[in-house]
């Protein structure tokens, strides 16, 4: 949100030094500049930050194994994923977000349908200390590739079940030693159907290794937005669902969680008329 002000700022400061620079005050029909420059300026401040981002990546190696997350880094993604649903128009719904825990760090769950799940998560925290599990692909993303990796985010293969599980053992190590949090889809890969799918029960591994709280999130309209922009907002909505405390995470199998978290989010999702598979 300190970047969307400070553009926002940068925005009104050029509109209204235009307006006045030109003597546009002085007649009231030239009013409209001032409606039209905000988001034009905002917009072009927007993709100066970019150009800038796409400039410092140059200089992040993507070959440099990542120990400790970079709280900078962490930051940036998340004051970027803000102005990127700002600028796609994006209106985001919370509910029940209250009671994410805020004295221990936890791992999020929820269903996958776009990549703006992840960046209307993120943009919607109110810490910038979480990292995801993301699929290999998307380290290999310019700009977003380079800071993700700097970030510390976890590169996990959705082919080979040893590499996984040595991937989601490193998470486990990150929650433990650094404190951070953990976002993860437990679908594995995008639902093509806007349906839900089966969860992997390996993900579940992150809390009952670590005995943190589960945190369950139903997301819904993230997959309209490439279609909606620009044209017209989207409305997602993000709803926290379920809680399993960390003590009960501990005692409770993976296919149980799994089985849990799914029920949630089917839920929420059948109340709300959203298609639900029947994999379950």
């Amino acid at each position: 949100m300190f970047l969307a002000i400070f553009l926002n700022l940068q925005a009104i400061a050029a509109t209204l030094g235009l307006y006045f620079g030109l003597g546009l005050n002085h007649d009231w029909y030239w009013f409209w500049v001032i409606i039209i420059g905000i988001p034009v300026f905002y917009l072009g401040a927007f993709i100066v930050y970019l150009i800038v981002l796409f400039i410092a990546s140059q200089f992040i190696s993507s070959k440099k194994e990542r120990k400790k997350i970079n709280r900078f880094a962490t930051f940036l993604i998340k004051e970027t994923c803000v102005n990127i649903c700002l600028v796609c128009r994006v209106r985001i719904h919370r509910k029940n977000w209250k009671s994410i825990p805020k004295d221990t760090n936890f791992v999020l769950v929820s269903n996958h349908l776009s990549v703006f799940d992840n960046m209307c998560a993120l943009a919607a925290l109110p810490t910038s200390k979480i990292l995801c599990i993301s699929k290999g692909g998307n380290f290999k993303i310019p700009i977003a590739g380079k800071f993700i990796t700097l970030a510390g985010y976890f590169s996990i293969d959705r082919d080979n079940q040893s590499k996984g599980i040595e991937t989601i053992e490193q998470a486990e190590k990150a929650m433990l030693e650094q404190g951070v949090s953990i976002y993860v889809n437990p679908e594995g890969t995008r639902s093509k159907d806007h349906k839900l799918h089966e969860f992997h029960n390996g993900t579940f591994r992150l809390v009952t290794e670590t005995k943190r709280p589960l945190v369950v999130m139903s997301v819904e309209n993230t997959w309209q937005v490439s279609h909606n922009f620009p044209l017209k907002p989207t409305h997602v909505h993000l709803d926290i669902v379920d809680i399993v405390p960390g003590e009960e995470c501990a005692t409770t199998s993976t296919a149980d969680l799994a089985l849990r978290a799914y029920n949630a989010i089917a839920k929420n999702l059948d109340k709300h008329q959203v298609f639900v598979s029947e994999e379950k």
